[in-house]
Order: structure tokens, then C-alpha cells, then sequence
């Protein structure tokens, strides 16, 4: 299949979407990656040596968290696909600017993933607490953000050859993760039970079973948005654009700002 380059937001739901689109490439053991020879950013992931998968785990040059280590350059990209037929890069608050180093990887295909505001800031709040320092949630982030916005909603047009995944309507619909696997050439085994071992699980729970639906749609009332958090998301037109034709719902009326 060549590489999927994942595109998510931290607790936007990216390690589901991964678990998923991992089992649907005929993956079913969790190897080590065996990245001998590759740069740090590359070593963390797992692989099925007989399925031809690897998956290389929240490379890149970070915007939440900095780890001292430097970009990744096109050529490392390239090493690391070439060392297994199918390869997936989960990429993780990376602006969308750093296209001009993927696009060195070939046979590629992406996936932009999107979560609702509100509750993807509110699990961000929640799980600094015990993370501290590495979910952003300040304007440089809604900035980061806005710019998914904007790739999704069709105003920007960074990703070549791109799939676009609402969070929201992926847990929610079974028939959707039927269409978007159908999109992606695959078929769907329908895995999202799964916990993964990266990301911490769920920001409100430590428990290993996922949450339910309707627990992850409404974050935002177990943990409110500070009111300078709401205004800049308010401030931010794409995302208020989002949230009506994405998510379905007005930001200004949800939040009471109207």
C-alpha cells in the first residue's frame, strides 16, 4: 500500500485511528520496530514483520512538545518506508507546514483527523495533569489547529492525495469507518476496541477499557473551557466554520457567547 502519513492532534482520537487502519492493513502482532540506524523520532512504533506494517509513533518535528533532537529530514522519511511494504507515519500537533518534508516520501497517501473543539481541548486540560508540558492548549495551538480547519473545510489544499477524518463520526458511525476504509482501497475488520499503549488512554479515565460514545462527545461539560480559550476560539473563523459544517453545531450558541 505504500505509507499513510496520519495527520492528528493530540487526544483527537490518532492512536484509534491508527489501531484501526493498522488491523485493516492485515496487521495482527505488535512487534518492535527494530530502527537500528534510523533517527530517534523513528525508533518508537511498533511492526508486523509478516504482514510487511510498521508504524512509526509521533515522529516528527513537534509542535507541543519539543525533544531537543532536531527535524527529521525527507531522506529519513524515505529510509524508514523503505525498510517494509506498508508504512504508517502518525504525525502529531504538526503544522501543516511541514508537508515540504513528507512530500519526499513516494506512494503516499494521507489522513487528516479532526476532532471537535471543546472536547478536544478539554481532554488537552484533563490530561495535563499528568502530563504536564505536552498538550499545548495556548493561541499557537488554535493557530495549529485552525489550520486543520481549513484543510478540511477545502479552504487550503496542503495534502496530496488526502482522506479526511471527523473523530466525531468515526466513533459514532459504523457505516462511516465502512466508507472511509472503502475510500482507502481496505477492508473493514471494525477494530476500535483496542486501547493503545501510546498516548495514555483516555484523559478522564485510567481505565483500559475506551470510553463510551456519548462520554467522549461531551468532555467539554466535565471540564469547561477557560473563557479566554473560548475567545480565541471564537476569534478564529475556520473554526467556528468547522463546528457548523464539520461538527454540527453553532460554537457561539454551544458556549453561550451568541
Amino acid at each position: 500500500m505504500g505509507s499513510t502519513i496520519v495527520w492528528g492532534l493530540k487526544r483527537s482520537g490518532i492512536h484509534l485511528i491508527v489501531n484501526w487502519l493498522y488491523a485493516n492493513l492485515g496487521a495482527t502482532v505488535k512487534d518492535d520496530l527494530g530502527a537500528t540506524g534510523l533517527p530517534r523520532q523513528l525508533q518508537d512504533g511498533f511492526r508486523d514483520p509478516a504482514a510487511g506494517v510498521a508504524y512509526f509513533n509521533n515522529c516528527g518535528w513537534l509542535h507541543s512538545r519539543q525533544l531537543g533532537l532536531g527535524p527529521l529530514t525527507g531522506a529519513d522519511l524515505v529510509q524508514a518506508a523503505g525498510g517494509q511494504p506498508t508504512t504508517v507515519f502518525g504525525l502529531e500537533d504538526c503544522s501543516l507546514r511541514w508537508v515540504t518534508t513528507t512530500a519526499a516520501v513516494p506512494d503516499q497517501r494521507n489522513l487528516i483527523l479532526l476532532r471537535d473543539p471543546l472536547n478536544n481541548l478539554a481532554s488537552r486540560l484533563e490530561g495535563t495533569k499528568t502530563m504536564p508540558g505536552q498538550l499545548r492548549t495556548d493561541g499557537a495551538f488554535l493557530d495549529v489547529y485552525e489550520e486543520y480547519c481549513a484543510e478540511v473545510l477545502g479552504h487550503t489544499t496542503h495534502l496530496r492525495n488526502r482522506t479526511i477524518v471527523s473523530f466525531n463520526r468515526f466513533i459514532e458511525d459504523p457505516a462511516h469507518r465502512s466508507e472511509l476504509a472503502t475510500a482507502l482501497g481496505l477492508p473493514n475488520l471494525d477494530q476500535v476496541s483496542e486501547v493503545s499503549s501510546y498516548g495514555g488512554g483516555s484523559s478522564f479515565s485510567s481505565s483500559s477499557v475506551p470510553s463510551s460514545v456519548a462520554s467522549l462527545t461531551t468532555r467539554y461539560q466535565q471540564h469547561p473551557l477557560p473563557p479566554s480559550m473560548v475567545e480565541g476560539l471564537l476569534a478564529r473563523p475556520f473554526i467556528r466554520e468547522a463546528c457548523t459544517t464539520v461538527f454540527g453545531y453553532d460554537l457561539a450558541d454551544l458556549v453561550g457567547a451568541g
